[in-house]
């Protein structure tokens, strides 16, 4: 769905900080043939996962019921796409991620940039 509901879903990717500025972040459950791991998506790099909408793309397609300026709105169907190609049985991707020890001490993995690698069309 493209239309608003679809659109004011992307909403849970956005978190507010404590001075009130608008974020992107959300967590991918990635697995390869070694093992799993939850990756933090966070700022530019989920950005560039969303299609390029941004937080205020994505805060204004859902506070105004999918009638966001033409630009925004074109942003966040591509947002939309993009979730449902990555979340697709089957779909392969290359990532780099890297790894952060933080202030709780634990270790995470922080999501640097992702492509897809195209499936063979047989």
């Amino acid at each position: 769905d493209s239309g608003g509901g679809g659109r004011g879903a992307l909403a849970a990717f956005v978190r507010r900080r404590p001075d009130g500025a608008a974020r992107l972040q959300l967590a991918l459950h990635v697995s390869d043939s070694t093992g799993e791991a939850d990756v933090l998506c966070l700022g530019r790099a989920a950005e560039e996962l969303l299609g390029g909408a941004t937080a205020g793309d994505i805060v204004a397609c859902s506070s105004d019921g999918g009638s966001s300026a033409e630009g925004r709105g074109r942003r966040c169907d591509a947002a939309l796409e993009a979730v449902s190609r990555l979340t697709a049985p089957g779909t392969f991707c290359e990532a780099k991620v890297r790894s952060t020890v933080g202030k709780d001490g634990r270790l995470y993995f922080i999501l640097k940039s992702l492509f897809y690698v195209p499936s063979d069309p047989d």
